[in-house]
């Protein structure tokens, strides 16, 4: 809920970096930690800044993608989405 009681986000808690088809144009966030560090990002707009990057066979044939560890790749592009404590 935001602070003005009025809008929500819609945030999917996760274990690491993921993406899936199944989240597309739902206006949804992903919130995992790394490092004790928390990350909450735009599924959709991050993923078509990487969707090139992560156009695997898992990815084209199951249409979900995660990372157990983040790439210094990743970790560049979802920085602007740490939250700082």
């Amino acid at each position: 809920m935001h602070i003005d009681g009025v809008s929500d986000i819609k945030i999917q808690l996760k274990g690491n970096i993921s993406f899936d088809k199944k989240y597309c144009g739902k206006n949804l966030y992903i919130a995992f930690f790394e490092d004790k560090q928390l990350f909450i990002y735009p599924h959709d707009i991050v993923l078509s800044q990487v969707e090139d990057i992560i156009s695997d066979k898992k990815w084209l044939q199951q249409g979900s993608y995660f990372q157990t560890k983040i790439t210094k790749r990743f970790k560049e592009i979802i920085e602007p989405y740490k939250i700082q404590k």
